[in-house]
């Protein structure tokens, strides 16, 4: 079997590819994702330059997330519903394509959450930005601004560790979306 990432696994996959910078040619690529659709919308790499982090969405129930992270599982019924991409994930790679952490931000199979955007604080935090439509989300954490969606469609923005754990979240809109 070849190694975690070198074979497409799902209808579309996201993809990886470093590109050596003197002469243009591949270094290593990988494909990232489960059995059905996954979509990378931004990657950042680390103030130190030793891990890759990239936001997206996703349609696949497995092959996502590592334990121990926000969110492990997801319902299976999310590879079945008629909405082409519906949970979204954060994960993070070592520089040699290896993934080391991944999770969902949400569970809902009846609403859309797309991270848009994922960049590093200072303190070495890992900034989450996207909108969500899923009043049942747990993107807001406790002493938030604004724990509860207001609006059809919230801005969101999550704090994670680079290990993958929460550390807070807000929403924000009003109630016209």
């Amino acid at each position: 079997m070849p190694p975690q990432g070198q074979t497409k696994s799902g209808s579309t996959d996201a993809f990886l590819l470093k590109i050596d910078k003197t002469n243009g040619q591949r270094v290593w690529g990988r494909y990232f994702g489960g059995s059905n659709a996954d979509y990378m919308h931004d990657i950042h790499i680390d103030r130190a330059g030793q891990t890759i982090y990239t936001v997206g969405q996703t349609k696949s129930a497995s092959g996502i997330s590592t334990p121990g992270t926000f969110i492990e599982t997801v319902p299976a019924a999310l590879e079945t519903s008629a909405i082409t991409v519906r949970s979204t994930f954060f994960a993070s790679f070592d520089l040699s394509g290896t993934q080391k952490m991944g999770t969902y931000l949400t569970t809902s199979i009846a609403a859309m959450t797309i991270a848009i955007s994922v960049t590093q604080d200072n303190a070495g935090n890992l900034n989450i930005m996207g909108q969500s439509n899923d009043a049942g989300a747990a993107l807001a954490t406790n002493c938030t601004y604004k724990p509860s969606p207001m609006g059809s469609t919230d801005v969101f923005v999550n704090q994670f560790t680079p290990p993958g754990t929460t550390r807070l979240g807000d929403l924000s809109g009003n109630d016209r979306g």
